[in-house]
């Protein structure tokens, strides 16, 4: 027995709040570096009062250069778990979510 697909139908009066994603292997292309339109699609994300959390095996540090200063209000999951931070505003140390 097969599960079906499920219509892109049935999710249209959801409200997504958050969208979480892997980053090595999901995300990443195959040099490390984000997708071509990533910062946009950030900016529609948070336009749409939607959170984007990168999450991954890499440090914190590590993530935050990624995003190359986008990680204002970013809450991000670092070290496999280990560390959850939101970096509230550039050049302020992150604070524990």
């Amino acid at each position: 027995m097969s599960a079906e697909p499920t219509a892109p139908s049935q999710y249209e009066n959801l409200s997504i709040k958050m969208v979480l994603s892997d980053m090595d292997g999901t995300l990443l292309r195959s040099d490390g570096s984000l997708p071509d339109g990533m910062f946009d699609l950030l900016r529609r994300l948070n336009h749409s009062g939607i959170t984007f959390v990168p999450a991954s095996g890499r440090q914190y540090a590590t993530l935050a250069n990624l995003f190359d200063g986008s990680t204002a209000g970013m809450p991000i999951v670092a070290e496999n778990g280990a560390t959850a931070k939101t970096d509230y505003k550039k050049g302020r140390p992150a604070q524990p979510c």
